[in-house]
């Protein structure tokens, strides 16, 4: 998943990501099969860390297996630097 920051919905409503992405991680994982392989989410909004959004998967998703998260980046090879552009969550099973 890759949810926007910011959004107007047809009767001109908001959605922050801030504020809404509990329900919509809530809503998307009702969707995932019997036997899921993963849920990926990732964000470039500066209001989320890589540490809660591994916190949102962990209280939407209640099956075993593997919560890893941390910082997207953009490789500078000149610089030798990663810059940060945002940061990912992802669950994955262990089967």
């Amino acid at each position: 998943m890759d949810p926007p920051s910011y959004g107007r919905g047809p009767s001109g409503e908001t959605w922050k990501l801030e504020e809404c992405i509990d329900g919509l991680v809530g809503l998307c994982t009702q969707l995932l099969s019997d036997k899921p392989l993963f849920f990926l989410l990732n964000s470039y909004t500066a209001g989320l860390s890589a540490s809660t959004m591994e916190c949102l998967l962990k209280l939407n998703i209640k099956k075993g297996g593997v919560f890893e998260s941390g910082e997207v980046g953009l490789p500078v090879t000149e610089k030798k630097i990663v810059l940060p552009c945002g940061c990912a969550a992802r669950w994955y099973s262990e089967q």
